[in-house]
């Protein structure tokens, strides 16, 4: 028997066989913007001075949008936007938890624990520090190194400076983030704003999966009941937050030399730290964020450019504010 196929029977064929194709791309869009972990959905590449000049440094010169930077030496996945706290994440870990409930108490304790750290800070810096958390913070962030944040400023300059670092050969491309501000409830400049903010700070940080099989070798089927029994009490929260932080920027300078590199800071909060990065969904909802790749080859030319345009902003002066301004001082605009 011969099926003779209509041409509406066709079309109508088409038609499923096009909104199957559609449905799944959009599926597949969605799949991959829920798995984003080092910002690629939102990657550009940069592979010129002028393409520079017209993406990125005529919007900063313009000064229209709050536009907020941050530097990275390589384009890197294993070098995600990560709070400095979580860097050494072992370190969170004093017994046999597998997971650590990181909370502006946690913080507190956690400089609390070792040494004079804390002492010192309460007789020179702030006698009150659980009421300011913020100054705390960022003076750890300053001068332990270890805060929820990650450093930004507002400046260009200051920005592709520790990215450059003043070196004489590129051999990989520099990353570059720029965040605009979609909301401005998410950023502030209010104290009391930003300790609400850290007063909330909540992240659940996973004991990494080879450091905690070796503790869990060592204490036997008692540290595995106790790491069931901790992981069904957090359970709740754990799932509600999901893995994808929400996002703050913070623009409050607590020294002269956050004032002079035009410093700001993200904090990232409400989500569950399980590998080394995070899905970064929730953050490119929050922002306008983008990952610039700026190609090696231009990067002599950025280089000269800020010892022309901004030279108290090279490398060897971010960390030395008397240096910086002995160079304004001999620099006509």
């Amino acid at each position: 028997m011969i099926h003779f196929i209509t041409k509406a029977k066709q079309t109508e064929k088409d038609l499923r066989t096009r909104f199957a194709d559609d449905k799944f791309a959009e599926w597949e869009a969605q799949v991959i913007d829920a798995l984003d972990v080092d910002f690629s959905l939102v990657r550009r590449e940069v592979h010129t001075m002028e393409e520079f000049e017209q993406q990125l440094k005529a919007p900063f010169l313009e000064n229209k949008e709050k536009i907020f930077y941050r530097g990275e030496r390589v384009d890197d996945r294993a070098r995600p936007l990560i709070p400095t706290i979580f860097r050494n994440r072992q370190a969170l870990f004093d017994n046999g938890d597998a997971v650590a409930k990181v909370t502006a108490d946690f913080v507190y304790d956690f400089y609390s624990r070792d040494g004079s750290y804390m002492h010192l800070y309460e007789k020179v810096m702030d006698p009150h520090p659980r009421q300011n958390l913020y100054r705390l913070f960022a003076f750890s962030q300053h001068y332990l190194d270890v805060s929820p944040f990650v450093d930004f400023t507002k400046s260009l300059y200051v920005s592709l400076s520790f990215a450059l670092k003043n070196r004489q050969v590129y051999p990989a491309p520099l990353a570059l983030y720029t965040v605009k501000i979609r909301d401005e409830g998410d950023y502030t400049e209010s104290l009391a704003t930003a300790n609400a903010w850290l007063e909330d700070y909540k992240v659940y940080v996973f004991r990494r999966r080879e450091d905690y099989i070796k503790s869990l070798m060592q204490s036997g089927a008692a540290g595995l009941r106790q790491m069931l029994r901790q992981m069904e009490r957090e359970r709740q929260d754990m799932v509600l937050m999901g893995n994808a932080p929400s996002a703050k920027l913070i623009g409050i300078p607590t020294n002269d030399l956050m004032r002079y590199q035009q410093g700001v800071f993200l904090l990232l909060t409400d989500f569950s730290l399980m590998f080394n990065g995070y899905p970064t969904k929730n953050i490119r909802e929050d922002f306008e964020v983008t990952k610039w790749i700026l190609d090696a080859e231009i990067c002599p030319a950025l280089l000269q450019m800020i010892e022309r345009e901004a030279p108290w902003y090279n490398y060897d002066c971010l960390l030395d504010v008397k240096t910086g301004f002995e160079k304004a001082a001999k620099f006509d605009l």
